[in-house]
């Protein structure tokens, strides 16, 4: 059978553990390669007090999250080098320059993805990140845009969501959940590769409380292909994929 293949897309090194830590340990234990994006080095985040200046801090976060990846089990992490909280400044063509071709070299057949409200913290950069992913995804398989590298289809697209927040009230709604990963036995492992970013330690009771009032789940909406069935939940991202597309 052909490898699965899995590729996350956020904008901040610690999100893979805090948004799909998990769900990627999961499958990443099953044998599916997983790759991340990530668009920024995290230079404006917490300190610790282990930084002196953003450069020496978006260094630190870069390493932090390559040690994530390992535990959780990533393969590659590909760093896109945008100035954390100045995302939805920068040129759209510009990032979906660097995203397209690293999507079809690499030839996911999933994508997750923060979802448009920006997740629980509806960080502008996660609203960016989220919209980014979308429009690159929707180039992928036109040979004239970007034609520089090789168009590729997605078989699925998701949207992270989720059943509730608990530290803050939403301005804007999380999307309803259509697939939703049972995470129990891979809590330790998402907590594991979160705590060895030592610069956001701040944030673990932030976690734990997430993944509490969550019920060990983690959750997803799919955008693409269209779910039509809204009287049941997908217990498997890969659900419909086919060994050809696999």
């Amino acid at each position: 059978m052909t490898e699965r293949r899995l590729l996350a897309i956020f904008a901040h090194p610690d999100d893979e553990a805090f948004a799909v830590g998990g769900t990627i340990a999961k499958y990443t234990q099953q044998g599916v390669r997983v790759e991340l994006i990530c668009a920024t080095s995290g230079e404006a985040g917490r300190t610790e007090g282990l930084a002196s200046s953003p450069e020496e801090l978006g260094k630190i976060r870069r390493d932090e999250c390559r040690e994530s990846c390992r535990i959780l089990g990533i393969s590659d992490v590909h760093f896109l080098g945008y100035r954390d909280k100045e995302l939805n400044q920068a040129d759209p063509n510009e990032v979906k320059g660097k995203i397209v071709p690293i999507i079809r070299s690499f030839k996911p057949d999933v994508i997750v993805t923060f979802g448009p409200e920006g997740g629980g913290n509806e960080h502008p950069d996660h609203k960016a990140i989220s919209a980014l992913a979308w429009e690159s995804f929707k180039a992928l398989s036109d040979p004239n845009i970007f034609p520089d590298s090789e168009p590729h289809q997605v078989a699925k697209f998701y949207y992270v969501t989720a059943k509730v927040t608990p530290w803050r009230e939403m301005t804007a709604s999380f999307l309803p959940i259509t697939a939703t990963i049972d995470i129990a036995r891979f809590v330790e492992t998402k907590l594991k590769a979160f705590s060895v970013q030592n610069s956001q330690q701040s944030l673990l009771p932030k976690l734990k409380d997430w993944i509490e009032a969550n019920e060990n789940n983690e959750h997803f909406y799919l955008a693409y292909p269209e779910f039509s069935d809204r009287n049941r939940v997908e217990m498997d991202l890969f659900e419909g994929v086919t060994q050809d597309e696999a």
